[in-house]
């Protein structure tokens, strides 16, 4: 499969790091200084995500979803 992305390495990395820094908070609430909140709660409807995942229960293909939001 080709990836017409253009996310980097970094940004999906930086993504995730961001994600796991603090593991008591829910996803939403640790991404939220890297992409608006609004966003990522359309974000979070759209591929089934519960508001109050956290960074360890989400699947590598939603990492990548969830990344390009940055773009």
């Amino acid at each position: 499969a080709t990836h017409t992305t253009s996310l980097s390495e970094a940004d999906f990395f930086n993504v995730v790091k961001t994600g796991f820094a603090h593991k008591r908070k829910v996803l939403i609430k640790n991404l939220e200084n890297l992409i608006p909140r609004d966003v990522l709660t359309q974000k979070w409807q759209e591929i089934g995500l519960s508001q109050t995942v956290r960074a360890e229960n989400v699947t590598l293909e939603q990492w990548k979803i969830i990344a390009q939001l940055l773009h």
